[in-house]
Parts: structure tokens; C-alpha cells; sequence
């Protein structure tokens, strides 16, 4: 999945992964959309008590697609979903979004499956106590091109617990590599999910590069990734 959110100045909300979306009959008529402080009946014999109340504070503010809970979710696609929710409704709260950003529509893009798979590349360690050490980790997390040779990269830093398995993450950084341009419309966000004992993070927007021939380019990026705590 800051939270990979993107929010359009039409107050069309797309949440999760997501790519640009005009707010147009066409878009309003294909997807389905329910009343503020609206949640259908079905929903809730679908999810938790905790996840319901979830979806209720979400309505109040936004007219909500709830066809992703139609999707066979994996568990970690699950947890990205809820992830992003509680990101929206703390970025409302704190005042990161207002009026007249709400009260519009709210979907998701589809939720990419998690790569679990990435080459992690230790790029600083500092042990700080027996227990306690300083990690830097990085790996390509998207590649471009016909032959992969613009990368995305995502950049970790985090304090590791080994007695506990658990992370802090400190800060976590998407940069480039290749002749791409900057990444201004990428967002990205890495957590420690304390229930798995792993580092998951998302990363969404889209990519400009300039090919070998002086070409431009742009492709959507849509990710879900893992990172290992350990670095033996």
C-alpha cells in the first residue's frame, strides 16, 4: 500500500494501488456506489464487528464501492485493505484530508498478489545491544522496460528486536534507478506486521522513463511486497 492512496481533486477517492480516475457518467454507471452513511446488509455478515465498524466510519465520509469484499482476498490482501481504511480515516481525522476532498466516491483497484520473492540486499547493519540492531535493507521492487532495466527500489530502515522478532520501522524510501525521471507520483508505505513477524509494504502510482531511443514512457505500478526481519 505515505498509505497508497491517491486523492483526486473531483472527490473520486480510488484507494489501494491505485491509478488515475476521472469522475465522468461512465465510471459513476459502472461501478456501484451506496449513500453516505451507507453500508449494504450483505457486508456485514462478511467481515468482523471491528472491520464493520470500519466500513461505517468510512461511509460517513465518502459514497463506498464495497465490491472488493466480492473478491477472494488472500490474507495478506486482507490486511493491505484494512491497512489502507484505517490510513483514510486517520488522514480525515488528523486534517490530512478535508472538505472539499470528502463526501465524494470511493473505490479500489484491484489488490495486486504480495511478492514474497524480492532479492533483499543488506546495506547497513549496526548492532546496537545483544538484542538490538540497526538494519538497512533494499531491493527492486518493480522493473521496467523490455529488458528491466528501470527499477523501482525500495530502501527499509529499521531498529530489529532479536529476542522478540519485531521491527520499528524507522523510514522507508522509493527511489530509481536507471534514466527514469523522479518519483513524484509514486507513494509507498513499509510496516511491521507484528501477527506474521514481517515487514510488508505497498507501493503504487506510475513511472515515467526514457527508453535507450529517446522514447517516453509511463507504466501504472500496482505492488505488494515482503521484506525478511533477519539478515543471516
Amino acid at each position: 500500500m505515505k498509505v497508497l492512496f491517491l486523492l483526486f481533486a473531483c472527490s473520486f477517492y480510488m484507494s489501494g494501488m491505485c491509478q488515475t480516475v476521472e469522475r465522468n457518467n461512465q465510471n459513476i454507471v459502472t461501478l456501484t456506489y451506496m449513500p453516505l452513511d451507507s453500508v449494504p446488509n450483505w457486508v456485514k455478515t462478511n467481515v468482523s464487528s471491528e472491520e464493520y465498524g470500519l466500513w461505517q466510519r468510512l461511509s460517513h465520509y465518502y459514497q463506498v464501492d464495497y465490491s472488493i469484499l466480492r473478491e477472494d482476498l488472500s490474507p495478506e490482501q486482507e490486511v493491505e485493505l484494512y491497512r489502507m481504511i484505517r490510513q483514510t480515516l486517520a488522514d480525515i481525522e488528523s486534517g490530512n484530508i478535508s472538505s472539499p476532498d470528502l463526501y465524494g466516491y470511493y473505490t479500489f483497484s484491484p489488490l495486486p498478489k504480495v511478492d514474497t520473492n524480492l532479492s533483499w540486499s543488506l546495506s547497513h547493519l549496526t548492532q546496537i545491544d545483544s538484542n538490538l540492531f540497526l538494519v538497512n535493507k533494499q531491493a527492486p521492487i518493480y522493473y521496467a522496460g523490455k529488458e528491466g532495466q528501470y527499477r523501482v527500489v525500495c530502501s527499509i530502515w529499521y531498529l530489529y528486536d532479536k529476542s522478540q522478532q519485531k521491527a520499528t520501522v524507522l523510514k522507508s524510501k522509493f527511489g530509481r534507478t536507471g534514466d527514469c525521471s523522479d518519483l513524484p507520483n509514486i507513494v509507498g508505505n513499509v510496516e511491521f506486521l507484528s501477527d506474521k513477524g514481517i515487514l510488508q509494504g505497498s507501493c503504487a502510482g506510475t513511472l515515467d522513463y526514457v527508453d535507450l531511443l529517446g522514447h517516453n514512457h509511463v507504466e501504472n505500478i500496482n505492488v505488494i511486497f515482503v521484506c525478511p526481519l533477519s539478515f543471516n
